[in-house]
């Protein structure tokens, strides 16, 4: 399988061997082919043994390690044996006793097997026989073993049974050609000479450096020139042509012939050796017959090993644990190891070549770590088919070129092709290895099981607590796999892994010891100083913390009491060229997955002493305190002294000097002088002078003027005088008061010697003038009194000249305001005669008084205001009426009939006021009123109050108003007769007219009159109101059907209730009745159990037909639903669709939970699901009109995608715990709220017998317990809105966000509940639900916030993220929306809110608002 992406991060820890090795040792291994035949062939190979080892333990650069001997023939195979010792190989060899052979095909592949398991890997492995093979069928599993260990086989061929073009012969140059060996066609006596080739290949490390293979007929005449190339790393070079008339001759660049030692020159075979060999460029002339086989090998010590890997190695360690092959077609890392003891050769890339030589690719090398020669390449895509790889490099010393090629080719492994190959042996898992890794980076832990069987095992990890974790899964080999886990959880724990196939199960457990450490800052340096103007750096001396803690830094300024964050996240915060505003208290904050600590860090800056600028000239009067402040900052703190004309003054006697550096004393007449503050510091000095002038006081006081009252004609001039003395000099200051009025006012005028002038005089300038003389806490004034003569003028602000009074108010006033010097006398005429003032009539100030109203009082009324300079006069016209007049009024009252009501005079007024009532015109008797509801008082009311300053009037129309009441008595339950239309009344008397609204099966109707004719079936009701009341009348159209109650025939274990075609019913849910048609087919299905009746099996599905009541019909009997259940509960079924959900995150995938029907999976509803977080993201649902709306009472069940121990998750003392440990947030517990579990699928919304599916961990997110009353609104209107609708809703309900919350320090940290094992789910910062009517193409959002800090409406905006439209949408208009303790919620059209939250949720064909 191809690893995704997200465990890119572990390592394979699980491999067949090692193939990457740093101290690498071969075996040597003969098999050898015991049949007569061979008898001079063994009796060579006796010969040179000795040989064979003194050239393995006298050569140190010689890598065998042991020596293995197998013989075969027709049908035995046997291991000699396994040693290093020669003595005892010698006598193995000798024990072998030829036998059999009649027939020329052997069982040489089986021998070769046998070898091939007891070889090490890189083993040098030579065959011998005369014989071809007989056993061809097993060439596929011995290549894939000799690939597997890198195992070169070559074959000294004494014979072919005459069969060189067979099968039985090819499977030798096939398998030699893959694993990188040589086909030796030799004679019988040449045995000994082929056998000093291999004493040369054993002594020291070989490398292949070129392998050719010619094609030919069998008499076709082979000449080439081939090329090659031979670095200074390399010691000497054997080359071998193997073919008919074999001959090499080596020529360098210059073509001179190069001297050579001949080892061998049979009829087939031409081996020879260039010792020391020469780095340069050379030539092979090479010449033969039939097809050939060119084959150079070097003897170096620069070589290399390679591997494959899946996911990119970071470590060596990584490096090491490579497997032998790779998956074909699908992505892998080469891997390579340079064995060289050397530091100056570099490689630069790998290429992939198929077994002709042809280049396939060519990949970059990169090198893993300086110093341990371990390359990887990027990822690629495996070949299909087998090929091989070579590496070039570079010598650094040199700068020359160097190229090494693998000893054997790559067979990659094909899965298709492997699985259930009938080769591979069946056997029980092993866990070969369970290893934890602890990834600090990212916090989390790997646990990685390591299984060997056949077929492939199922692999599961679980803990402690029980809870299963789901893997990855990695394929080695046919046999070989790695499942890799991940967790959060970085508690202590106990990991069980346990892998399972049809021959058995393994079981290995492995402790874990969390590794984590939360972070310590050492504070033992806390304070800086430095100079302004240098730079500083302050550091946050961390000491401890696994994994290794981020850094945050803070600033407070002394003048502030809040830290703001800085940009800088190092331990060393730099600060270049101090300044004042760097001074302040420096926190960093050292933060890792287990905790986080914080020091604080004082910053001195230092700086040269500075005076504030202040008044440079004091004035004081003898006996006045003089007080001069010294306003110095400085760092270090500056020394400051005071001096008078030059000496210096000391704190005593007259003088003070504070702490705050201010001089304080008492004037004299000597104290007129200049005073000094001097500051001085280390780093400077500043100095302030001020002059103090001392007088004697004289307290103010103004010259009497000749006269102090002027009367002036109007634009005259006049020049008020005001001489003010003392000393100091007063300040002078005009005011001007008015005769009539209140309030003096300052007035400005141009002065000379404080004389206040005015030219052209207005009668509006007469009045007070007043100047004010001060020096000291007290002030002097003159008055002066200015009249300008005119004649009377009157000043009225009434409206209209027209005026109303009505008879028996107390009083009635007209002004008459005249003004006028000489002042004016005032006349009042009535009807052309002078009024009699006395018993009614009364005149203040000008205004006409008028008491006890009546009729005598209406006329026209004259003011007369009279002076020497003229007169002036005012006609008012008084109309008298007998009531109030009736206006238009918007004061409405109904009151209820046959009730008492007391009707409230709106006007105020007292108990000395008069307090009259009129029904319409007429004077009711009464000053209060009581009316008792009868039709009769309709009418508009005034109240007249009336004193002896004003009357008022208040009116109010007020109707007599009635609650609905229904006209007719009416059926309720009515029988349905086919076709025929059902008469429905609900008239009605009532005042306002009642309003009608009917209801069809809870779903409101259109229809707004108060009767209907119908043909449907079902419960009608209609609600009738006015403003004083309601009533319904509920009518029930039925018919023969069955009816099942939801709240009690669904509480057992029920089995699902289908249709006949296995799907959700429609059905009508009225009044918690599911109500089935008569004669309508249900099936009833108990998955993985049976319905029970009566405590008899009558099997794992049903048919049954609806006949009335709870009654149905089955195949053999009748049956009541009330006595049916499931033997055993019906379980809820999981699956991963692997379907890319929300765009937020690409880890985020669909999982359906339902049921599993037969055959058939019947999904209820769909999990937006994040596979890091393990939390869900949204879930969608449909609502229809079958839905419950009943909640049963069941238990909360876990699942294996919801990893949490719920129980202590939503635990509100550890909640309570764990979230006041690192915020501000104790007062919101302490108010008894906490996260509590709240369901994204209401159980309410499901269909009867379902709603268990909703109490699984998967449909659950944490709440403020505090919201849910909102949320319950929600869910409830929802609800409401389905039943109006025949096609249902779908609806989406997620989170979004990770709630944050203040820390002491003025920084946010994100909120988030964990369980017991402090495994932790994201606190959600939102809770949406977005609603839809598909057939409409109509959604809004809902959006609630889920933040308990939230303490005023204010603070609940800061989360709106869109326009609220929640008033545009009728069914959602609700005042408590934003009341923020029950859980602030806003509205937003789809469109906003796609955009706004990032995607989370695409809802296709959206055009308008779900109103």
């Amino acid at each position: 399988m191809v690893i995704k992406n997200y465990v890119a991060k572990f390592t394979l820890i699980f491999l067949f061997h090692h193939v990457l090795s740093d101290d690498l040792k071969r075996s040597l291994t003969f098999v050898i082919d015991d049949t007569y035949s061979m008898s001079d062939d063994i009796n060579q190979v006796k010969i040179k043994t000795s040989d064979v080892f003194n050239a393995v333990l006298n050569s140190k650069a010689s890598e065998i390690e042991d020596f293995v001997l197998v013989t075969f023939n027709d049908p035995d195979v046997e291991l000699r044996t396994k040693t290093i010792e020669e003595k005892v190989f010698r006598a193995r060899l000798n024990d072998i006793s030829v036998h059999g052979g009649d027939d020329c095909p052997e069982m040489s592949l089986t021998g070769i097997s046998l070898g091939i398991d007891e070889s090490r890997p890189y083993s040098l492995f030579y065959v011998f026989t005369d014989a071809t093979a007989k056993d061809i069928l097993l060439y596929d599993e011995v290549q894939r073993k000799a690939l597997k260990k890198f195992i070169q086989v070559t074959f000294l061929l004494t014979g072919d049974c005459n069969e060189r073009n067979s099968p039985n012969y090819n499977v030798y140059k096939k398998l030699a050609k893959a694993t990188g060996g040589q086909v030796f066609n030799i004679a019988k006596d040449e045995v000994q000479n082929i056998l000093n080739f291999v004493i040369e290949s054993i002594k020291d490390k070989r490398v292949k450096l070129y392998n050719r293979n010619f094609p030919a007929g069998d008499d076709e005449k082979i000449t080439k020139q081939m090329p090659f190339s031979v670095d200074s790393k390399v010691q000497s070079l054997t080359l071998s042509l193997v073919g008919k008339d074999a001959h090499i001759v080596v020529k360098d660049s210059k073509g001179n012939e190069v001297k050579v030692e001949l080892i061998m020159d049979s009829k087939e075979t031409y081996i020879i050796k260039m010792s020391p060999a020469v780095p340069g460029d050379f030539t092979a002339v090479i010449e033969s017959t039939g097809e050939s086989t060119l084959d150079i090998k070097a003897s170096t010590d620069v070589s290399f090993q390679y591997g494959f890997l899946v996911i990119p190695p970071t470590t060596v360690e990584d490096c090491k644990k490579a497997v032998p092959r790779p998956v074909a077609g699908e992505k892998t890392h080469l891997n390579i190891e340079l064995s060289y003891n050397g530091n100056d050769v570099e490689l630069q890339s790998a290429e992939i070549l198929d077994l002709k030589g042809n280049l396939l690719e060519k990949k970059p090398l990169r090198i893993i770590k300086k110093g341990d020669n371990f390359y990887v390449t990027d990822e690629f895509i495996s070949p299909s088919h087998m090929f091989r790889i070579a590496v070039n490099g570079i010598v650094t010393s040199t700068k020359e070129n160097i190229r090494r090629d693998a000893i054997t080719a790559v067979e990659p492994w094909n899965k298709k092709t492997s699985a259930g190959a009938g080769s591979e042996k069946e056997v029980k898992p092993i866990i070969e290895e369970l290893k934890i890794t602890n990834d600090e980076k990212n916090s989390k832990i790997q646990i990685a099981c390591n299984v060997e069987g056949f077929p492939e095992p199922d692999i599961l990890l679980s803990d402690a607590a029980g809870v299963f974790y789901i893997g990855n899964k990695i394929s080695i080999d046919v046999s070989s796999f790695v499942s890799i886990f991940e967790t959060t959880n970085d508690q202590d724990n106990i990991f069980n892994c346990k892998a399972t196939n049809s021959m058995g199960l393994d079981e290995k457990s492995i402790d874990f010891k969390t590794l984590l450490e939360a972070p310590k800052i050492d504070t033992s340096i806390n304070e800086y100083f430095e100079a302004r103007g240098q730079s500083l750096d302050i550091f946050c001396r961390v000491t401890k913390g696994k994994p290794k803690p981020s850094i945050t830094w803070f600033y407070k300024h002394p003048s502030s009491n809040k830290f703001t964050k800085l940009p800088t996240t190092g331990k060393t915060f730099h600060i270049n060229k101090l300044g004042m505003g760097n001074t302040g208290l420096y926190k960093c904050k050292a933060n890792n997955p287990k905790g986080f600590d914080s020091a604080d860090i004082q910053v001195y800056v230092l700086y040269p002493p500075y005076i504030s600028t202040a008044s440079e000239k004091v004035s004081v009067i003898v006996g006045e305190p003089v007080t001069i402040d010294c306003d110095v900052s400085g760092l270090p703190s500056p020394k400051v002294r005071w001096l008078y004309e030059g000496r210096e003054i000391t704190s005593g006697g007259r003088y003070n000097i504070y702490r705050n550096l201010t001089l304080s004393f008492i004037a004299t007449d000597s104290d007129t002088g200049a005073y000094k503050c001097e500051a001085s510091n280390s780093l400077g000095d500043a100095n302030r002078e001020v002059h103090v002038d001392v007088n004697v006081f004289i307290p103010a006081s103004i010259k009497s003027p000749l006269t102090r009252v002027y009367e002036l004609d109007v634009g005259s001039s006049v020049s008020l005088d005001c001489v003010a003395e003392g000393t100091p000099k007063p300040t002078v200051e005009w005011l001007y008061k008015p005769f009539l009025g209140c309030c003096e006012k300052i007035i400005s005028a141009t002065f000379d010697n404080n004389t206040y002038a005015m030219d052209h005089m207005l009668v509006e300038q007469a009045g007070y003038y007043i100047c004010t003389a001060q020096n000291s806490k007290d002030d002097v004034k003159l008055y002066y009194e200015v009249y300008v003569e005119a004649p009377p003028s009157i000043v009225n602000n009434l409206i209209s000249r027209k005026l109303t009074a009505v008879v028996g108010d107390l009083s009635f006033q007209i002004p008459c305001n005249a003004s006028g010097h000489p002042k004016p006398d005032i006349l009042w005429m009535k009807d052309g005669l002078p009024l009699a003032l006395g018993t009614n009539y009364f005149v203040e100030n000008g205004t006409l008084i008028m008491r006890d109203i009546d009729i005598a009082f209406a006329g026209s009324l004259i003011c007369i205001a009279t002076n020497k300079y003229g007169s002036a006069s005012e006609t008012f016209e008084v109309d008298v009426l007998t009531s109030p007049e009736l206006e238009v009024t918007t004061n409405e009252l109904c009151i209820n009939k046959d009730k008492i009501s007391d009707i409230e005079c709106k006007l105020p007024h007292s108990k000395l006021d008069l307090v009259r009532w009129y029904k319409g015109k007429s004077l009711l008797p009464d000053t209060t009123l009581s009316l008792f509801g009868r039709l009769t008082e309709s009418d508009v009311y005034t109240c007249r109050v009336s004193n002896f300053l004003d009357s008022k009037s208040y009116q109010i129309k007020i109707f007599v108003c009635s609650a609905p009441e229904f006209a007719t008595n009416e059926l309720t339950t009515i029988d349905y007769v086919e076709n025929n239309d059902v008469f429905l009344s609900c008239k009605a008397i009532g005042y306002p007219t009642p309003q009608v609204v009917w209801y069809h099966n809870d779903r409101k109707l259109r229809k707004t009159d108060q009767y209907i004719y119908t043909k449907d079936l079902g419960t009608f009701t209609c609600e009738v109101r006015n403003a004083f009341g309601e009533i319904t009348r509920t009518f029930n159209i039925v018919a023969p059907n069955c009816t099942l109650d939801v709240r009690s025939y669904f509480a057992k274990p029920e089995p699902l209730l289908l249709t006949r075609t296995r799907y959700i019913p429609r059905f009508d849910v009225v009044d918690y009745k599911v109500n089935i048609p008569k004669s309508e087919t249900v099936f009833l299905h108990c998955r993985n159990s049976y319905v029970e009746y009566h405590g008899k099996n009558l099997g794992e599905s049903i048919n049954a037909v609806c006949d009335k009541d709870s009654i149905f019909k089955t195949t053999n009997q009748d049956i009541d639903y009330r006595d049916v259940k499931c033997h055993e509960p019906v379980k809820a079924s999981f699956r991963n669709t692997r379907i890319k959900c929300s765009f937020a995150s690409r880890r985020n995938t669909i999982i359906m939970i339902g049921y599993e029907v037969n055959t058939q999976f019947l999904p209820i509803y769909e999990v937006c699901f994040n596979i890091d977080t393990r939390v869900p993201i949204y879930i969608r649902n449909f609502i229809h009109k079958s839905c419950s709306n009943v909640a049963p009472s069941i238990n909360f069940e876990g699942d294996s995608y919801m990893q949490f121990d719920f129980d202590s998750l939503y635990d509100c003392d550890k909640q309570k715990n764990d979230i006041i440990s690192k915020s501000t947030w104790t007062d919101f517990y302490r108010k008894g709220g906490c996260f509590e579990k709240q369901q994204m699928v209401n159980p309410k919304d499901l269909f009867p017998g379902m709603q268990a599916i909703a109490f699984k961990y998967i449909n659950v997110e944490p709440q403020w317990s505090h919201y849910k009353v909102n949320w319950g609104e929600i869910e409830r209107r929802v609800f409401e809105l389905k039943k109006t609708l025949d096609h249902g809703l779908l609806v989406w309900s997620g989170v979004s966000g990770q709630l944050s919350l203040p820390t002491s320090f003025g920084v946010t940290t994100n909120i988030a509940i964990s369980d017991r094992y402090g495994r932790s789910i994201a606190v959600p910062k939102y809770f949406w639900k977005i609603v839809c009517d598909a057939e409409k193409e109509a959604c809004v959002v809902i959006v609630q916030v889920n933040s308990p800090e939230i303490s005023s409406r204010e603070d609940a905006e800061k989360f709106v993220l869109c326009k609220d439209i929640c008033d545009g949408v009728s069914w959602l208009k609700n005042p408590d929306w934003k009341d923020y303790t029950k859980g602030y919620t806003y509205c937003c059209t789809y469109q906003e809110f796609h955009k706004k939250f990032n995607g989370i949720c695409f809802v296709k064909d959206v055009k308008r608002v779900l109103v």
